[in-house]
C-alpha cells in the first residue's frame, strides 16, 4: 500500500501572500511544514506541489534541498493534486495544510 503526502504550495497567496517563505526561527514555514511530515513513518513519499511558475522556482528549491520529490503544475490548487494523483497513482494520500495563527 502506498501512502502519500502532498504538501501544496505557492507564492501568491490571496490572504497571505509568500506565508510559505515566512521565516520561524531559523527555518521558513513550508521548511517546518516538511521537517513535520519527515518526522511521519507511515508516509511513503512525499511530494511538494507548486506551481510551473518562475516566481515558485524558490520552492521547488527548498523541497529539492530537503530530498523530497517537487511536482511543478497548475496554478489551481485541485488540479495540480489531481496531476499528483494520477501520476503517482497512490492507494492513499494526505493532504498536509500549513496553518499559521497570528495574533
Amino acid at each position: 500500500m502506498k501512502i502519500f503526502a502532498i504538501i501544496q504550495a505557492r507564492k501568491d497567496s490571496s490572504r497571505f501572500p509568500n506565508k510559505v517563505l515566512l521565516k520561524l526561527c531559523e527555518l521558513t514555514t513550508l521548511e517546518h511544514v516538511i521537517f513535520r511530515t519527515l518526522k511521519c513513518e507511515l508516509i511513503d513519499n512525499i511530494i511538494l506541489a507548486t506551481t510551473n511558475r518562475k516566481e515558485d522556482d524558490e520552492i521547488a528549491r527548498i523541497g529539492k534541498k530537503w530530498g523530497i520529490e517537487v511536482f511543478r503544475g497548475s496554478k489551481e490548487p485541485l488540479t495540480r493534486f489531481f496531476e499528483v494523483a494520477q501520476i503517482y497513482k497512490p492507494d492513499h494520500i494526505i493532504r498536509i495544510k500549513k496553518q499559521i495563527v497570528l495574533h
